[in-house]
């Protein structure tokens, strides 16, 4: 339930969601320590997929094992997914949702939790001068570099960072925490599987000319390929969608602005171009089928990943780099915090002043008075 309740309020893109995380399982849950929350996030961003997505698959394994991870990517995903996959049904090529008053209080929202996360994360995780400097300069470089490797870029420069300059600094407390019940054979067969999908699916699209086989390569190439999140899959669903005439150019921007503008993880626009394909002639079938197999990858790549960055991070000298890893999220969240969800939307000075009241009001922990805050901002930016 705790995950279906996020992918019901979890606005403002990929790194947004990290802060809700943040709320929920470090703030009130207590099931994470903020390193440990920090080492996950990182770790996510160095391999291919949906970060927030993988950090929730990740935190349901490390609490319910196997089931616990799909119980975790079943909440998360299924209210946005069973919104798109309606909406393809409904929303015509010229609607744009991406400005939906409905939705922007719920925004404020999304600003107050993700400005709360970085409060107590930048407390525990930079308490010096060096690692607060380096917050400062990747947060410029993320706002900088406007590329879909930048962020992974500059988690990687964190890495060296915390090698070079945090070795003679106390570090946090290791993530003796952090335990995954995987076992060796189980990391095997998932990389194995990883591996075998992606090669026989682009084999046999390539050698058969069987449209079905074709969706299926694009989409688990799609959920294999890209690093960071949901705005970096665009181009490549786009080649492989609307440069094939199986989707038209406006319906695919129209369902892309409704993934912004509702709740859950911006993959789930999979779902929208599943059920479009070729007017629709898969249906709702189309739309599920599609976000199974373009979230497919994640879970196959953390169930091989999540053992042996646990096993790295024993060593003293990975254990440096990791300080690094932790204080570069810092400045990913403090980016993402600018930019998109700030410039997204803040509008007027009003906004400021009711994203404020919601941060004071998630000071206080009572996050459920903070949300409604927010739909009352809504409401009133109504009328």
């Amino acid at each position: 339930m705790t995950f279906l309740k996020l992918g019901c309020t979890a606005f403002g893109g990929p790194l947004a969601h990290i802060g809700f995380f943040h709320q929920t399982f470090v703030k009130t849950k207590h099931w994470l320590a903020n390193e440990d929350f920090a080492s996950l996030v990182a770790v996510c961003q160095f391999i291919p997929g949906p970060t927030s997505s993988q950090v929730g698959m990740a935190i349901g394994l490390k609490q319910g094992r196997y089931l616990g991870a799909l119980a975790a990517w079943v909440g998360f995903t299924a209210p946005s997914a069973l919104l798109m996959i309606g909406l393809a049904f409904v929303l015509s090529p010229e609607q744009s949702w991406r400005e939906l008053s409905l939705f922007h209080g719920l925004k404020l929202f999304a600003i107050a939790v993700v400005m709360h996360a970085l409060w107590g994360m930048s407390q525990q995780l930079c308490p010096d001068f060096r690692r607060r400097i380096w917050v400062l300069i990747a947060l410029c470089l993320c706002l900088w570099i406007e590329h879909p490797l930048s962020q992974l870029s500059v988690i990687g420069l964190s890495g060296l960072f915390g090698y070079c300059f945090l070795r003679n600094i106390p570090q946090v407390q290791s993530t003796k925490q952090l335990s995954f019940d995987i076992n060796k054979k189980a990391s095997f067969i998932a990389f194995a599987l990883f591996i075998s999908i992606f090669i026989i699916g682009a084999v046999v699209a390539a050698g058969f000319n069987v449209h079905a086989v074709q969706v299926f390569d694009s989409f688990y190439r799609a959920g294999s390929l890209v690093f960071g999140g949901g705005h970096v899959v665009l181009p490549l669903l786009e080649a492989e969608f609307v440069e094939s005439g199986q989707v038209e150019l406006q319906t695919f921007l129209s369902g892309y602005g409704a993934a912004q503008a509702i709740p859950g993880p911006l993959f789930t626009f999979a779902a929208f171009l599943g059920s479009s394909i070729d007017g629709g002639s898969y249906g709702v079938f189309g739309g599920l089928i599609a976000i199974v197999i373009i979230f497919l990858p994640s879970i196959l790549l953390l169930i091989f990943i999540l053992p042996l960055w646990l096993k790295i991070q024993q060593s003293v000298h990975v254990q440096f780099v990791v300080a690094g890893l932790n204080t570069g999220v810092v400045g990913l969240l403090s980016a993402a915090l600018i930019n998109p969800i700030i410039v997204s939307s803040i509008h007027e000075p009003l906004d400021v002043l009711f994203s404020f009241i919601i941060f004071i009001i998630m000071k206080t922990r009572i996050p459920l008075i903070a949300l409604l805050a927010g739909v009352i901002c809504s409401s009133s930016l109504l009328f």
